[in-house]
């Protein structure tokens, strides 16, 4: 979401950031977490908690750690993380 609001809307890349995170809150993600409930797919109760401390602890950091590096390090990072997380996916696919 934030490359696509960034890359072909031209909205600043801060903006695009809170954008997604505003549009990625809990709300927008039940009627998904429902599905994968339904069909048996929920992980088990001690994780989830652990899991959303995480979420909750990374995208604070993550914040404000973006505020620190300047416009064109926090492209780059972003272009990084985007290229390690295509590589990862394309290597599982592969095995």
């Amino acid at each position: 979401m934030t490359v696509g609001l960034t890359a072909w809307l031209k909205v600043p890349q801060r903006q695009a950031q809170m954008v997604g995170l505003a549009l990625l809150a809990a709300p927008v993600k039940l009627p998904a977490a429902w599905v994968y409930w339904r069909e048996g797919l929920l992980a088990p109760w001690p994780v989830l908690p652990g899991v959303n401390l995480g979420l909750v602890a990374g995208t604070d950091v993550g914040a404000r750690l973006a505020h620190r590096v300047s416009d064109e390090t926090l492209r780059r990072l972003m272009l990084a993380f985007i290229a390690a997380m295509a590589l990862s996916m394309a290597s599982e696919a592969l095995q």
